[in-house]
């Protein structure tokens, strides 16, 4: 097996220092190879005896941070190969890069709802319309109605808008793959159970986690997305008349307990787990 004749040459030896780290490059060769072809030798070059291997932490201990990136091997004579080794900075999931740090951002815009109420949330008052003495009666065409008659009023349905936001995070991890997609199936589609960000619970929503890597797997950017409702997202139900399709004009009387409620459809998790930071 040819061994490394020597490591750590002058020429071509360099270091960098970027947002995404230190990087620093250490320049070896190795004689006495016996292949038959340039490729062959380069394989026993990369190979060879003493060689640091993929992902070796540098020698110096204060750059022991920095991992074997790539080995790159030009043959330069017959049995003579030079070795160029690139140590470069990894992702730590504890400690954040020099010059890096969480994307932050924040879409205001608003969402179309149904709404029975005003702005105060006042019920809306029913509507009221007296038929013209004579006209059919809805009910039997075969009959006619009086004057003073006036079916009973049926709360509006109206469409309206609620503030929302959607707020986005982004950040570099190095996390697995089973990592990020138990991530999704952990907070996608859900609300937070308690209060997060200061804000009362079941108000955000986790639209999902979005995150591609640019190293083979290494590390991730990773996207957050939250969606902001302020009156939270429990489902109000009310009963509708089945043969109007109406709301009761009574439907929240006190004598009609059972006639609507607030339920909580939407699965819960606790957003505070997740690290944003």
């Amino acid at each position: 097996m040819p061994a490394v004749y020597a490591i750590d040459m002058i020429d071509n030896a360099d270091g960098e220092l970027s947002d995404e780290g230190y990087s620093f490059t250490r320049k070896a060769t190795v004689n006495g190879l016996t292949g038959e072809t340039s490729s062959e030798r380069i394989y026993e070059a990369i190979n060879a005896t003493g060689m640091p291997l993929l992902y070796d932490a540098h020698p110096v201990a204060a750059l022991a941070h920095c991992l074997v990136r790539r080995l790159r091997a030009v043959a330069v004579g017959p049995n003579w190969v030079e070795v160029e080794v690139t140590y470069a900075q990894k992702w730590d999931a504890t400690q954040r890069e020099p010059g890096v740090a969480a994307q932050i951002a924040m879409e205001a815009s608003l969402l179309q709802v149904e709404t029975s109420k005003d702005k105060d949330g006042v019920t809306l008052a029913p509507l009221e319309y007296t038929y013209k003495e004579g006209v059919p009666k809805p009910w039997n065409e075969e009959e006619t109605l009086d004057a003073d008659v006036s079916p009973q009023g049926e709360i509006p349905i109206v469409p309206t808008y609620v503030p929302t936001r959607v707020y986005t995070v982004t950040k570099t991890v190095v996390w697995t793959v089973a990592t990020l997609e138990a991530l999704n199936n952990t907070y996608q589609g859900r609300v937070n159970s308690i209060a997060w960000r200061t804000y009362s619970p079941r108000t955000w929503l986790c639209l999902g986690i979005n995150w591609h890597s640019n190293d083979d797997g290494y590390s991730f950017s990773v996207t957050f997305r939250f969606q902001y409702k302020y009156d939270t997202y429990d489902t109000e139900l009310v009963f509708r008349c089945p043969y109007r399709g109406k709301i009761p004009d009574d439907v929240f009387d006190s004598d009609q307990p059972d006639a609507s409620r607030t339920e909580r459809i939407i699965p819960e998790a606790d957003f505070n787990i997740i690290d944003l930071s």
